[in-house]
């Protein structure tokens, strides 16, 4: 993985009955605007006249395109559902830049594709929804405000705040290559200190200071193929600094409080949330439990958790069995009782 999708990531930070295949699948171009921009990308569909149920794809944090989750489209189409899979803003055909965005702001490009296919003779208005993976889980919410969705489909869904996610993933990385919870604590404080620092403009000296230390820590030795100084790349004081709209950044780091539950509690919409058990990014049991306290009513918010599956859901480079008819199935017929074995 390279290095800008390990950072973006931590600033994160920073299946029942088979359904129907067909034979082929039509890409059609399509442009629409969002804050200004004009986003491109390629709406995928079924053979055939429809209406088709459909998807907005929602990216995960680091840079994408419409090349980014090809398996999930074709998978997606092969099941009868359509896909809008878009340039992120700033990558690719698309204007605008994704370092300067935040959550509100990449919502708000989701929710400009999910109106383009409201209007749209071949998509069925009553089956369109949002599916997401990963930072996409925090972004499809604010999407949901701006342009209401018939249903919601997340892979790897992040139930937490981006800093609690932060946390947990630096620890992952430094207990798994032989460091202490004390020490990721640290790096952890050192890493939001950082995006606090450039949001209030306050504590530089401080973050500079440990900024110097890490930089001498022998423990970083290993781990900096994930920790790239590099990147953190304002560190001149508050007089120097450019306003935080002007920061790069990723987006969740913008956003760094979100509490994704009080959205969830507003919502009245089928929701299914897939998880892989191997996942190293989230605590699967806690990311769970926080939400389905808020769910509306039993069943309006499912979950599947894959044993073997990682947070991109393969099981040694393969997706589980039956994975992929789940999420079709979902689409196509979102009131349905997800299978729990």
């Amino acid at each position: 993985m390279s290095r800008i999708a390990l950072i973006a990531g931590l600033f994160l930070l920073v299946l029942g009955a088979c359904g129907p295949k067909t034979s082929a699948i039509r890409t059609e171009e399509v442009s629409f605007t969002s804050l200004g921009d004009t986003l491109h990308g390629v709406l995928s569909k079924p053979k055939g006249k429809g209406p088709f149920p459909a998807v907005v794809m929602i990216h995960g944090a680091a840079p994408a395109t419409r090349k980014n989750y090809q398996e999930f489209t074709r998978a997606l189409v092969h099941q009868g559902v359509a896909v809008l899979n878009y340039d992120k803003r700033g990558c690719g055909a698309s204007g605008g830049v994704m370092w300067y965005a935040d959550l509100n702001d990449l919502g708000s490009d989701a929710a400009a594709g999910l109106s383009l296919l409201k209007n749209r003779e071949d998509i069925d208005s009553d089956r369109l929804g949002y599916w997401s993976i990963a930072q996409g889980g925090w972004v499809m919410h604010f999407a949901h405000d701006r342009a209401p969705a018939d249903f919601m489909l997340g892979i790897s869904t992040p139930n937490i705040t981006p800093r609690e996610q932060i946390r947990y993933q630096v620890a992952s990385v430094v207990l798994e290559n032989g460091g202490t919870e004390q020490f990721a604590e640290r790096f952890t404080r050192y890493l939001t200190g950082y995006v606090d620092y450039l949001r209030t403009r306050e504590g530089y000296q401080a973050w500079m200071r440990e900024d110097s230390l890490l930089r001498d820590d022998e423990r970083m030795y290993d781990l900096e193929d994930f920790f790239a100084f590099s990147d953190l790349v304002h560190r001149e004081p508050p007089s120097e600094l450019p306003p935080f709209d002007s920061c790069q950044v990723n987006p969740s780091a913008r956003n760094l409080d979100f509490d994704p539950v009080n959205s969830y509690a507003s919502l009245d919409i089928p929701v299914l949330l897939i998880y892989g058990r191997e996942d190293q990014t989230l605590p699967l049991r806690d990311n769970i439990e926080r939400v389905l306290p808020v769910a509306k009513r039993e069943g309006q918010i499912q979950f599947k958790a894959y044993f073997h599956a990682d947070e991109s859901m393969r099981d040694q480079g393969r997706f589980p069995e039956g994975f992929m008819d789940l999420m079709g199935g979902f689409v196509r017929e979102p009131g349905m009782r997800i299978p729990t074995e």
